[in-house]
């Protein structure tokens, strides 16, 4: 795979402003330790975020794996969600993006291929990069 490409006008789509208020509600039930609502959070959310972290870890075993902790960690901290801060969905990609980062070295090749690769000079050199010795 060399390019990761991501499709924004299929993620902008109508009823997404729907699911991000039930994304909140359930969070926020979730806080209040309801597991029905991580069940429904799992079912409405975890196909999504399982291709998510298999794109990421590039292991389907390690991503399967990753999922249970992805739950378990939305589980524990539900309770730091902060409605007014930020959007739901951006705080679940949070989650997964910690648990990628702490089970693959792989996750800044992934993020500088999708979100730096277009920063790339000349050289090949992000802003990102150590400065040249």
């Amino acid at each position: 795979m060399d390019h990761v490409r991501i499709d924004w006008k299929r993620i902008e789509r109508p009823d997404a402003q729907v699911d991000q208020v039930l994304l909140r509600f359930l969070i926020l039930r979730i806080a209040a330790t309801d597991t029905g609502a991580l069940r429904t959070l799992y079912y409405r959310t975890g196909g999504k975020l399982l291709a998510l972290l298999r794109l990421l870890l590039d292991d389907r075993d390690s991503a399967d794996d990753a999922i249970v902790d992805v739950f378990v960690r939305i589980w524990n901290e539900a309770h730091r969600f902060d409605e007014e801060a930020v959007c739901p969905s951006q705080w679940l990609f949070v989650i997964v993006r910690r648990v990628a980062d702490s089970r693959s070295a792989r996750w800044p090749d992934v993020l500088g291929r999708t979100f730096i690769g277009p920063l790339r000079n000349a050289r090949g050199q992000t802003p990102f990069d150590p400065p040249p010795s």
